[in-house]
């Protein structure tokens, strides 16, 4: 993918950063550091995708470098991007969403790329806090494969779901 050159994080400098952790020192096994770093920058790769593009579509990406771009970008919250991707991601949407859904629900592909964002922060939750656990080259090649795909199938929703998605990001709905 082509990105415009920002000061923002784009999402194939941070893969490429992550497969990159991987080739460090040849010969031998990444290290756990490596190893979890590359798993953990795999899920930034994502979330910095979904700011961008939320951003983008709601104050444009001619503004990156203006305050208001700064205020939607930030104002994204990881628990936040990951409760709705788990409502997304539901067979049944959740009674908040449901006003608000095309004509037969969320597609398959959105609910797709909702799942795997949600499972990249699970990864990512673990590879930064659970020391309990050892991971292999194997974990961190199928997070990145596994971001790099979820961008890839956001980019491909129709634009009309790509705005809904982003649009429910932006703006959550009260559940009073």
């Amino acid at each position: 993918m082509n990105w415009p050159i920002v000061a923002i994080l784009t999402p194939d400098h941070l893969f490429a950063q992550a497969e990159a952790l991987l080739r460090l020192y040849p010969g031998r096994k990444p290290r756990q550091t490596e190893l979890r770093r590359a798993i953990s920058t795999s899920y930034y790769g994502v979330f910095h995708f979904v700011l961008a593009q939320a951003a983008d579509m709601h104050i444009g990406a001619k503004y990156r470098a203006k305050p208001r771009y700064a205020l939607v970008y930030r104002s994204i919250s990881h628990t936040w991007l990951r409760s709705l991707c788990l409502d997304v991601a539901k067979a049944n949407a959740p009674a908040a969403l449901k006003a608000f859904l095309p004509v037969g629900g969320f597609g398959q592909d959105l609910r797709k790329f909702a799942l795997a964002t949600a499972n990249l922060q699970d990864r990512r939750h673990t590879a930064d806090y659970d020391p309990s656990v050892n991971f292999v080259r194997r974990d961190a090649q199928s997070a990145i494969a596994a971001a790099r795909s979820a961008v890839a199938q956001f980019l491909a929703l129709s634009i009309e779901e790509r705005r809904l998605f982003l649009a429910l990001l932006l703006f959550p709905q009260r559940r009073a």
